[in-house]
């Protein structure tokens, strides 16, 4: 995660597109969802913590670069299919 501090903005937009697809491909894994999965518990369980801690070191870095959903149209395309 702290190779983010190196990243530019393209290799750091391309990551957080990247979390976004992990997130969907688990979403509606939550609970007992799992069970009928090709994922074990644990893979499923180390994906949402990984997702949640890269999100916040994403969201810190697209912060401190100025970059947000109303300046830079990829993110705003990955914001809005996140509230699907």
């Amino acid at each position: 995660m702290a190779i983010a501090d190196i990243m530019d903005n393209n290799m750091l937009i391309r990551w957080y597109s990247k979390i976004f697809d992990s997130y969907l491909l688990v979403k509606d894994l939550k609970g007992f969802g799992y069970f009928e999965s090709d994922y074990s518990h644990g893979y499923v369980q180390a994906t949402f913590r990984f997702n949640k801690i890269a999100l916040e070191v994403i969201r810190f870095q697209l912060e401190l670069r100025g970059l947000n959903k109303r300046n830079t149209r990829e993110i705003s395309i990955i914001e809005e299919a996140i509230k699907i």
